[in-house]
């Protein structure tokens, strides 16, 4: 899953030039809107991260951004930022929020980089500035939006005691996705697939990242007695994800109704619970 394939750079004008963009094919899928949701749910698809600006970008807007060695999404602190660590309204922002929207719509294949562009309210080789191609736009999108999902898992789960309330909440997060943010996870379990390059060559740290938050709970759950010991957390972490991962695709695409997150939770918790919670695991 990552790459850049797309051909096209930006002219010498940030804002002009015309957008290249692959068109082969599609058959998009149209997302639901998204419905709003609890106060609890984090907000992963509006005010996309991005601090740094290229430096013609800057210059033409007035901006002072951010140094060019802060991550992406870094949330530098500071008043006049967005919540998610950008400027507020900044073009980068803007264009991933964007490509949430087109790439549900349309499809990875269908969307253009041009209707990206339009919905963003930017020029169509403004893009290029920041995005290599369609699929690097699509990466850095998967990118920055994983970052805030794995901050926003840490910030919940550090205040739970036991190994199985964190699974829980867990579970409920990645399940409540499904009903409060229904483009994004359209895009992030299906629209991410489409892309080849992401598919065959793109390491993906933030999802690693993110299977180390579970494989740490189950290894603490193993330690405190909690859960059965003898399975490998890394080897849990990825069967909860890849029956976690089934349902939200399921979901996004209208095949199931509403999904319970207290009977998913008891079903893979129960899998791995110790049923002699006396007995603790090295």
């Amino acid at each position: 899953m990552s790459g850049h394939s797309l051909p096209g750079a930006p002219s010498d004008d940030p804002d002009g030039g015309d957008a290249c963009a692959t068109n082969a094919g599609t058959g998009g899928h149209r997302s639901e809107p998204a419905t709003g949701g609890s106060n609890q749910q984090p907000v992963f698809d509006q005010g996309s991260g991005g601090t740094h600006l290229p430096e013609r970008e800057r210059k033409a807007d007035g901006a002072g951004g951010s140094s060019a060695g802060e991550p992406r999404g870094s949330g530098g602190g500071g008043s006049s930022q967005s919540s998610s660590g950008g400027p507020p309204g900044g073009k980068r922002a803007r264009i991933l929020d964007a490509a949430v929207r087109v790439f549900a719509e349309k499809g990875f294949y269908g969307a253009k980089v041009a209707e990206i562009a339009r919905e963003a309210g930017v020029a169509d080789g403004t893009i290029y500035l920041y995005f290599k191609s369609k699929d690097d736009l699509l990466i850095s999108l998967f990118e920055d939006r994983m970052e805030r999902i794995n901050h926003a898992l840490r910030g919940e789960l550090g205040s739970l005691s036991s190994a199985e309330a964190k699974l829980r909440r867990f579970i409920e997060m990645h399940l409540g996705l499904c009903e409060e943010h229904r483009p994004l996870v359209e895009v992030l379990t299906v629209e991410l697939r489409q892309s080849a390059k992401f598919m065959r060559e793109y390491k993906n740290p933030r999802f690693a990242e993110f299977l180390k938050i579970i494989a740490g709970i189950v290894e603490e759950g193993q330690r405190s007695g909690e859960l059965r010991g003898g399975i490998a957390p890394a080897l849990c972490a990825r069967a909860i994800f890849g029956a976690l991962d089934e349902l939200s695709l399921a979901r996004a695409l209208g095949r199931s109704e509403h999904i319970p997150a207290d009977s998913v939770a008891d079903l893979l918790i129960g899998g791995i619970r110790n049923p002699h919670p006396s007995r603790r695991h090295a």
